[in-house]
């Protein structure tokens, strides 16, 4: 991985003591198969992994390309997105 990608993790943003610590919760080579989710701000979003490892939590940042996002927007989400969302995924 370019050494941007560690220097970011490094650094705590906006600073040491504001930082959100959320180093211990960031997994590394996780395949994502369901993201499961609910439009409410109270909901709770579910991950499942093709290990069979589930994690739960307040909110979950997604980072694939947008190549992998085009092929797999349709199936990761439960429920699938906003039909506005997909559409700006697959026009970009």
């Amino acid at each position: 991985m370019p050494a941007e990608f560690y220097y970011s993790f490094q650094n705590k943003y906006p600073s040491e003591q504001l930082a959100v610590p959320v180093d211990a919760n960031v997994k590394y080579k996780k395949e994502v198969t369901c993201i499961k989710w609910k439009n409410v701000p109270e909901a709770k979003v579910m991950v499942e992994c093709s290990d069979g490892t589930w994690y739960t939590a307040d909110h979950a940042i997604v980072t694939v390309s947008l190549g992998v996002l085009k092929d797999k927007a349709q199936s990761l989400f439960c429920p699938a997105l906003p039909p506005q969302k997909l559409n700006a995924i697959k026009v970009r």
